[in-house]
């Protein structure tokens, strides 16, 4: 049988007090997390505690718990709980046994990157450097789109912004990749449409900046950066869409070489790339035949080597209940493939976020799901592959799912309102940091910190809650060879471009 004490008027003095701790109870009924108590930290036996009624928690003790003087003001509502049978003692002026202390969440970061003059608009990409710095990608609005930049410490102090002006319209980050002494951003143009690469040193000094021509509309997607070398995969516009693969050297910009993947009979329109455990180039898109007989789109990817030599290919189509339409991203990883991006049309599955984990040697199906969001927003935007080997997710801006390795759904959270999710990555501690944008116009690039099973201890504008979704199997998936790819050479001229000048500044936006 449990066995607990309720304090309810108690007040104890000790002239040797130093500090004194009110509780908050803001986080949980814990007397022993410091989050819970004004100034943040756990009272010893040095200092007086004050209890007030009207707070969100009243204080339990579990473990072993002390201060010099106490005050509970029982009259407003307050009251103390101590756990005998799970180790709470109170030590009051005494203190023997050493005081027990439990970590907290993390403390509800929500905050915006604003800069005078100019709007920063939406964080686009996120990764970590080896010091656990935080990079974050994105876009500004003064008249036109420029690339963006911010670096931040592992803590959240912010240290630099960069906004870069190619003199071109609608120039925005899709991807960040980090080396060991700089940063690389990968932009487009619209209007005239062209990949777009930018370096810039650890200490935010852009190094150069350079954007590849050609007469064709080349829409980049994703870059991967492996052994001094950068690689990019774009599409090109036609009557069929193309999959341009291009290399280019981290040093300069220099183009090593280019290649054009091409079918007859399909559209290739490639979605991202990533480097396999074995060094080979993964791509992945979407295909459909476009000879006049209507086929449901599928998913495909190949296999190239560093050198630009085709490797191997495989097209994916799953039928019956579900169709899967176009992978979004892929990961390599052990002797699997994962594949994750937006089923189109089926049975009841329109537009819902899809994962498939697939053999490597052979692309046979481990298991295949899609989250039924009732087809309400199913791009997957961004993913990564956790510490824990599970797989974190967003889809459609306002959801956040983890999936484990055998395709279960761990947890699935929504975002307030306020708030559109764009990119992630994971702190060394198993936190996610999550970047997007304030949906009030005009949108403002904002990014939280959510705990490792996705809830937020900011209780407004970056909130998280449950999401009502479950995964769904997707049934009868097949695996049929890609036909007929075509490579052949294809010619980029290089532009050294670009201004940098300094912006933004962080602000609380988690009252």
């Amino acid at each position: 049988m449990m066995r607990w004490v309720v304090i309810i008027g108690f007040v104890f003095s000790n002239v040797w007090a130093q500090v004194t701790y009110t509780w908050t109870g803001s986080v949980d009924n814990s007397w022993h997390k410091p989050c819970n108590w004004s100034p943040n930290g756990v009272p010893t036996c040095l200092d007086n505690v004050i209890i007030p009624g009207g707070t969100p928690n009243n204080p339990v003790i579990t473990g072993v718990a002390g201060c010099a003087t106490i005050t509970i003001q029982s009259t407003n509502g307050a009251q103390l709980t101590i756990y005998v049978d799970s180790g709470g003692i109170l030590q009051v002026g005494n203190c023997p046994l050493p005081i027990t202390t439990k970590n907290c969440p993390n403390t509800g970061i929500c905050k915006q990157i604003t800069a005078s003059g100019t709007s920063i608009r939406r964080i686009g990409s996120i990764v970590l450097d080896t010091a656990q710095n935080i990079i974050m990608g994105g876009f500004s609005s003064p008249s036109n789109d420029n690339s963006y930049i911010a670096k931040l410490q592992s803590d959240f102090t912010f240290l630099w912004g960069k906004e870069v002006d190619y003199n071109f319209v609608n120039e925005r980050v899709i991807k960040v990749v980090v080396s060991d002494s700089a940063y690389y951003l990968l932009s487009r143009t619209w209007g005239t449409i062209a990949p777009m690469i930018t370096k810039v040193d650890w200490n935010g000094t852009v190094l150069w900046s350079a954007v590849y021509q050609s007469p064709d509309d080349i829409t980049p997607e994703s870059m991967v950066g492996y052994n001094n070398k950068l690689y990019i995969v774009a599409s090109m516009s036609g009557t069929l869409t193309s999959c341009i693969v291009f290399v280019i050297d981290a040093a300069d910009g220099t183009v090593l070489w280019s290649k054009r993947v091409s079918n007859n009979n399909y559209d290739l329109e490639p979605r991202d790339i990533t480097l396999t455990p074995q060094k080979k180039l993964l791509i992945v898109g979407r295909s459909e035949n476009q000879s006049g007989t209507p086929i449901d789109p599928a998913t495909w990817l190949f296999e190239m080597d560093t050198s630009g030599a085709f490797s191997s290919s495989k097209e994916i189509q799953l039928q019956a209940a579900s169709v899967l339409e176009t992978a979004l991203k892929v990961f390599a990883y052990g002797n699997y493939y994962l594949l994750l991006g937006s089923t189109n049309e089926g049975s009841g599955v329109l537009n819902n976020p899809f994962i498939v984990k697939m053999v490597a040697s052979s692309a046979a199906v481990v298991w295949a799901k899609y989250l039924d969001r009732g087809g309400t927003g199913g791009n997957v935007l961004d993913a990564y592959i956790a510490y824990d080997s599970s797989f974190v997710i967003i889809a459609g801006s306002d959801r956040i799912f983890k999936v484990d390795s055998t395709g279960n759904l761990v947890w699935n959270k929504q975002f307030n309102s306020n708030f559109s999710a764009y990119a992630l990555a994971e702190m060394s501690n198993g936190d996610i940091i999550v970047g997007g944008q304030d949906n009030n116009l005009p949108s403002v690039a904002t990014f939280t910190l959510l705990n490792s099973d996705g809830t937020s201890t900011c209780l407004s504008n970056c909130a998280t809650s449950d999401a009502p979704e479950t995964l769904m199997d997707i049934t009868s998936p097949t695996v049929n060879p890609l036909t007929t790819l075509m490579v052949s050479n294809y010619n980029f001229t290089k532009k050294n471009v670009g201004v940098s000048q300094p912006a933004g500044t962080l602000t609380d936006y988690c009252p």
